[in-house]
């Protein structure tokens, strides 16, 4: 839904990205992950997966089609990960 209606629907995806390549996906003084956040206006976090040691979680949140404009952007840099995410995405509505 747009802006002009009082809300947006939100999402919040989140997936397993390999902690040998988390380097590769923030980019010197957060260059890549800055250049993600700008292009697509979504927030990206990236923490430890609390189960596995050689692997980071990526939460990506934004709206709906933002998200899937950030996924695209990761899945060409990084076409050989699986961004299959870890549980059904959060969605939920932000008032304006």
């Amino acid at each position: 839904a747009s802006s002009d209606s009082g809300y947006e629907d939100i999402v919040v995806y989140e997936f397993n990205f390999p902690r040998k390549l988390c380097g590769k996906l923030i980019g010197k003084n957060g260059v890549h992950v800055d250049f993600i956040r700008s292009k697509t206006h979504t927030q990206i976090a990236v923490r430890n997966d609390p189960n596995l040691e050689d692997l980071q979680i990526v939460c990506v949140s934004g709206r709906i089609e933002e998200v899937d404009q950030a996924l695209e952007i990761l899945n060409r840099r990084f076409p050989t990960i699986s961004f299959v995410p870890i549980s059904p995405p959060i969605r939920y509505r932000r008032y304006n």
